[in-house]
């Protein structure tokens, strides 16, 4: 499901994951994107500022961004050093 406001979002992301070369730089990647004050979750924070027929519509596409790159990363971890690499039970492992 696609959204204007999260689309954006998710093009970054992606881009960046493409763009990591190590598993220290897709960490990095998941804090800034997923993690407390990561970009997604502020996007899903905000939900109450906007129009209510909109929420659901913003909210469904952020969090299926939200999953999307938990495979990814999986895979790239076993193909870059593993300097950093986060441990299991990790969100992107």
């Amino acid at each position: 499901m696609a959204h204007p406001r999260v689309d954006p979002i998710a093009e970054e992301a992606r881009a960046a994951i493409r763009g990591a070369t190590s598993s220290a730089e897709l960490e990095q990647l998941r804090v800034r994107y997923l993690g407390r004050a990561g970009v997604l979750t502020r996007l899903l924070r905000s939900l109450g500022s906007l129009p209510a027929a909109e929420r659901p519509r913003v909210g469904a596409a952020a969090n299926e961004v939200q999953r999307e790159p938990e495979a990814p990363p999986e895979v790239r971890l076993r193909e870059t050093p593993s300097a950093g690499r986060p441990g299991p039970g990790s969100a992107w492992t």
